[in-house]
């Protein structure tokens, strides 16, 4: 892991990396934080704020720009797909459109990016893997 997180410091340095082909798997593709960022502003855009039933979060920074995220009320279930679980068959999920996957690294042959309980994933198509995900709706804390 502290090799992974070398080379990824490296290649932030040199400019960025987005894709990167580990040595003993297939290709991979990494979401920037600009590409969650998108993500992010693309389904508060669609559900013209929040989606329904959450509440938008303003949170303070004191290094940067305050951000927002959505909230699930409490006690309300969320479920988010970590990376490396797999998503059940009884998930539905909606491809996303092509004007928003023109803003993202080209999905790698076999995996496709979806939305699913308005959280977004990078998920193998034939086996469901999430391979990425970028929660927009967070559990009440």
């Amino acid at each position: 892991m502290k090799k992974l997180t070398l080379m990824l410091g490296v290649a932030a340095l040199v400019g960025g990396l987005t894709v990167a082909a580990p040595a003993a798997n297939a290709e991979t593709v990494m979401l920037t934080n600009q590409n969650r960022t998108y993500l992010g502003d693309w389904i508060m855009e669609t559900n013209n704020g929040c989606p329904s039933g959450t509440t938008l979060v303003k949170e303070k920074h004191m290094l940067r720009d305050p951000s927002y995220r959505c909230i699930a009320p409490r006690g309300q279930k969320t479920v988010f797909y970590t990376p490396g679980t797999v998503m059940p068959q009884t998930v539905t999920y909606t491809e996303l459109p092509t004007t928003v996957i023109e803003h993202l690294p080209a999905a790698p042959t076999g995996q496709v990016y979806v939305t699913a309980d308005n959280n977004v994933y990078l998920l193998n198509r034939k086996n469901r893997t999430v391979i990425d995900a970028v929660t927009i709706v967070q559990p009440a804390e």
